[in-house]
């Protein structure tokens, strides 16, 4: 399913945000999902190891 067929809750505004680096750091949007958990998709390009 698409995410916008889903019509998400958007959680995040604009731009990725970063998670606390204590929880690993990534970077993503955060959306509601239709029972209301959160869910994140991740923004790769950020995420990235380092080589």
């Amino acid at each position: 399913m698409r995410l916008e067929k889903a019509e998400p809750e958007a959680v995040t505004r604009g731009a990725p945000v970063p998670s606390p680096p204590n929880t690993g750091g990534v970077t993503g949007f955060r959306f509601r999902d239709p029972d209301g958990h959160m869910v994140v998709l991740l923004d790769e390009a950020s995420t990235a190891m380092p080589a």
